[in-house]
């Protein structure tokens, strides 16, 4: 049975850590020492050459406890000793789908890179699209932003009276916007507390707000429930946008 010399040491610690977990694993190794070193290089006097041997049959779990012990392997296999240790045979190598074989190799690669890349932009546009009614009910939303017919308007609410989960908001919420599950609204104030209203489900992804007590100018209508690219919800009427997002 032939060995292969997989390494040299001089550092006796080394060797006998080596030897012992080759021992342990039951490898069938040899240590064999360089009756003649060549003191012309950095190996001192007193700490002799030492070949470290293994069978063929036993290099992978050898390589193995070099990796592990996190051992440098000096002057190991040559390139034709590790291909008869790992022959061609021995390496797995994934199949090419029989689909792929007859595409040029260039146009798989654009292949392999541009399906996941789809796929992404594909989920990302279901997420955008992805949204209805149901996952606005119930929460407590922060308001970024109201836009009525261009012009940004400066909500600013007296009084927030304590809302389901409103004690999880911190600063950077100061507006909020709370669907109820009876159909009441509370809408941001501008320049008073907390506006109430009612709204009405449309359709999954259409709602309405009416019976506003004040501003209904700005409030009432029929809005389109939208998500943007940056997962904040939209709420879009002729007149009015809402930019919302959960903060919690």
């Amino acid at each position: 049975m032939p060995y292969l010399r997989i390494h040299e040491e001089t550092d006796a610690e080394v060797l006998s850590a080596i030897q012992s977990e080759f021992e342990n694993l039951g490898l069938d190794f040899r240590l064999v020492k360089d009756l003649e070193p060549d003191l012309s290089v950095d190996d001192l006097p007193g700490s002799p050459l030492t070949y470290v041997e293994v069978s063929d049959l036993d290099v992978e779990e050898a390589f193995d406890v070099f990796y592990f012990f996190d051992i440098d392997m000096v002057n190991a296999l040559s390139e034709e000793e590790l291909a008869l240790v790992f022959p061609p045979e021995k390496i797995f190598v994934w199949p090419t789908p029989e689909w792929l074989k007859p595409i040029d190799l260039g146009y798989r690669i654009l292949l392999l890179i541009g399906l996941p890349v789809s796929f992404f932009f594909g989920y990302l546009f279901w997420r955008t699209n992805h949204v209805d009614i149901n996952e606005l009910i119930g929460h407590t939303w922060c308001v970024d932003a109201i836009v009525h017919h261009g012009n940004v308007i400066q909500s600013k609410t007296n009084e927030i009276p304590p809302l389901p989960g409103f004690e999880k908001l911190s600063g950077g919420c100061p507006e909020v916007l709370v669907f109820k599950t009876r159909g009441e609204v509370e809408l941001p104030g501008i320049q008073t507390n907390l506006i109430s209203g009612k709204w009405n489900k449309v359709s999954n992804k259409i709602l309405e707000i009416k019976n506003v007590q004040e501003f209904e100018e700005i409030y009432e209508g029929t809005y389109q429930i939208k998500r943007s690219w940056t997962q904040e919800i939209e709420l879009v009427s002729p007149g009015t946008t809402f930019v919302l997002h959960k903060k919690w």
